[in-house]
């Protein structure tokens, strides 16, 4: 399972840094050519919007994969000291059906697309193919967040930064 979530890991920060690069080329090249020949490239936008996308989406796991994702801590004091794990463990279960329920929702969403022959508007490619990204971010998620609830000592140990409301900037370690 270990090597699993590490597999993921590395899957993510990879897929991010070809994201990050796609959008930051796509954005400094059209700005050049607006700059020195007076118009943008076609289609720079949108190469920028992918790799945003991309980017985004798979940046939520890495977060999650060193326990520094954003969670609200509103109910922590309702729940008795001895259940924290228990808890804690429901949680990465709940979270995992969520990001399953959202991957299944994107599956249908592309092969609807498919089944359309959904194009994008200007580069005409495959809408489908997009929304794989949706697919598989989604699922890399829900696999991380079951073995989090199924190995409580595979969690990650990080600062979770918490919700405004609870007047409090950081968190000790992950729960």
């Amino acid at each position: 399972m270990s090597a699993l979530l590490t597999l993921i890991g590395t899957t993510e920060r990879w897929l991010c840094v070809v994201g990050f690069a796609v959008m930051a080329a796509a954005l400094v090249a059209d700005v050049g050519a607006r700059l020195f020949l007076g118009h943008g490239i076609v289609g720079a936008p949108q190469f920028g919007l992918v790799g945003m996308l991309v980017t985004a989406l798979f940046g939520v796991g890495l977060a999650a994969d060193r326990g520094e994702h954003f969670r609200p801590q509103v109910l922590d004091r309702f729940v008795p000291a001895g259940l924290e794990r228990a808890v804690v463990g429901f949680g990465h279960a709940l979270t995992a059906a969520f990001f399953v329920l959202l991957m299944v929702l994107s599956i249908r969403v592309a092969r609807e697309s498919a089944q359309l022959e959904d194009v994008t508007a200007l580069l005409r490619w495959p809408v489908w193919v997009l929304q794989l990204v949706f697919v598989l971010a989604f699922g890399f998620n829900a696999v991380r967040y079951l073995i989090f609830a199924a190995v409580p000592r595979l969690r990650p140990e990080g600062n979770i930064v918490t919700s405004a409301a609870d007047g409090d900037d950081t968190a000790g370690a992950s729960r």
